[in-house]
């Protein structure tokens, strides 16, 4: 059975997702949706950034890395693999009239905060001037 127009269908493990891409007018459902997914993919702590990108390690000239700076180097590498993955993720689940809002960012945190000020934030400006007007009517 094929998925429905406009809806995401990300599977893993037998797991599958399913609802509407983000198309301007769904942001809050789409929102909770995306985060369910995310967690449940245990890639929410990098999305919201709870974890931060770790430290790299600085190479110095000549000196091959300790044991403990390659195992802080896979941190580093474990957590760029599950940013991108979670881009990946964010990125699909929206539409492509959204892409213009998400260009330029870099991490999947960088997505999540632009989307949310687009949408919920800009909503809200919205929504004030039109209760405002209200108001006044």
């Amino acid at each position: 059975m094929r998925p429905a127009p406009g809806s995401l269908d990300m599977s893993s493990s037998g797991d599958a997702f399913k609802f509407t891409k983000l198309n301007g007018q769904n942001y809050a459902v789409w929102a909770g949706h995306m985060e369910n997914t995310l967690a449940s993919k245990y890639l929410w702590m990098v999305v919201d950034g709870s974890e931060p990108r770790p430290e790299s390690p600085v190479a110095k000239e000549g000196v091959p890395f300790t044991e403990a700076e390659r195992a802080q180097l896979r941190e580093v590498q474990d957590w760029i693999a599950r940013d991108r993955a979670a881009c990946g993720i964010i990125r699909n689940g929206c539409e492509i009239s959204q892409w213009p809002h998400i260009q330029h960012c870099t991490t999947s945190k960088d997505i999540w905060d632009a989307l949310q000020k687009f949408h919920r934030d800009n909503q809200m400006d919205i929504d004030v001037h039109y209760y405002f007007g209200e108001l006044f009517t």
